[in-house]
């Protein structure tokens, strides 16, 4: 590994701040991409959320040698959303640029960034790569979040022509995400640390959902940020999550009638039914559920305020997959069920075969 600086006495205007549980096998790539900025006026702040592999050594042997490595070993868990806000509590600078463990930036990321913030708004968004290991392939694919009737620059979050709002409430050509951007820390004013779920999962879109109320202008810019590496559904089901979407399902509903019509409100129910319908869907295909199993963790969180709702907002929705899915949730799970199964099936035959083509190549390469 290059030499790391070991004093730096320039003022840091950037806080990369890196949420870390159990990723000794990745977290170097993610260190080494910072230290590698062009931009060098930055501190690295990473959460050691009570990792138990050999995550904090790494972190502080890093940070032994680069002054503008610091760290928080936390003695209890508290997941990604939790050490974020953490990370942001302990930062010095105005401006807060998150990054994942297991991710990397692009070498000229920070410098980007930081240039666009001198046209004056409070979140200045990139694109990215998302790169994917499963079935023996691993690809790389480019993302462009500016949608093809934006250019690069600054615009107004709550322009109707644009709809740019929606991004930050999960359904936008511009993803709910942490990452590829810079925020002002101002707005995490707004959050009230003591009062904030425990939500193992949606950690981006609540933190979106919270940062909205004082955002006015974002300004996007071209250049891609972070490489992000995405699981495609091989991690194991987090049983949580439905009683954590739940809750930010109660949390976009205080926070949506001063900021949504009806139609936007429709577009981002869409996203709360796709994440219901793709958890029982990836328990089948991943966990093979039977129909027990199903019908089990169906009467667990069955209850739950978002269901009670779904099933009757979207009873006349057009799309035929959802629809079966909500509409006979409460009456017919037996035909639910045997849906998910058919469909799971199909997924199963097309990954099947690109794994013979994965290692075809792989023998090939």
């Amino acid at each position: 590994m290059e030499s790391i600086i070991n004093d730096y006495l320039m003022e840091a205007k950037i806080t990369i701040i890196i949420p870390a549980f159990n990723a000794e096998k990745k977290i170097k790539n993610a260190i080494n991409s910072v230290l590698k900025q062009s931009f060098r006026d930055w501190e690295l702040i990473i959460i050691n959320d009570n990792s138990t592999d050999g995550t904090k050594n790494i972190i502080e042997n890093y940070a032994r040698k680069d002054s503008r490595i610091k760290y928080l070993n936390k003695s209890i868990n508290e997941r990604a959303f939790i050490a974020r806000l953490d990370g942001v509590q302990l930062a010095s600078t105005d401006w807060i640029c998150f990054l994942d463990a297991d991710d990397y930036m692009y070498p000229d990321a920070l410098n980007s960034l930081y240039n666009a913030t001198s046209f004056g708004c409070d979140i200045v968004i990139g694109s990215y790569c998302r790169t994917y290991d499963k079935w023996g392939i691993t690809r790389t694919k480019p993302i462009n979040l500016i949608p093809d009737k934006l250019i690069e620059g600054k615009f107004n979050l709550k322009d109707n022509n644009l709809d740019l709002d929606l991004s930050f409430y999960g359904k936008h050509a511009i993803p709910v995400l942490c990452y590829g951007r810079l925020i002002n820390r101002k707005l995490f004013n707004v959050i009230d640390y003591n009062e904030m779920p425990k939500i193992h999962s949606f950690d981006d879109t609540l933190l979106n959902l919270l940062l909205f109320e004082n955002l006015t202008e974002v300004f996007f810019i071209k250049n891609r940020i972070t490489d992000y590496r995405y699981g495609g559904g091989t991690s194991k089901i987090d049983h949580k999550t439905l009683s954590d979407l739940n809750e930010l399902f109660k949390i976009r509903n205080k926070k949506i009638n001063d900021n949504f019509s009806q139609n936007k409100k429709k577009f981002s129910d869409l996203e709360f039914m796709n994440t219901i319908y793709y958890h029982y869907f990836n328990a089948i295909l991943i966990e093979n559920w039977t129909y027990e199993d199903f019908e089990k963790f169906l009467d667990d969180n069955i209850n739950l305020d978002i269901f009670k709702y779904l099933n009757e907002e979207f009873k006349n929705y057009e799309n035929s997959r959802l629809k079966l899915f909500f509409s006979n949730i409460f009456s017919n799970r037996k035909l639910v069920y045997q849906h998910l199964v058919e469909e799971v099936g199909k997924v199963k035959f097309k990954r099947k075969i690109q794994r013979k083509i994965g290692s075809v190549l792989s023998k090939i390469g």
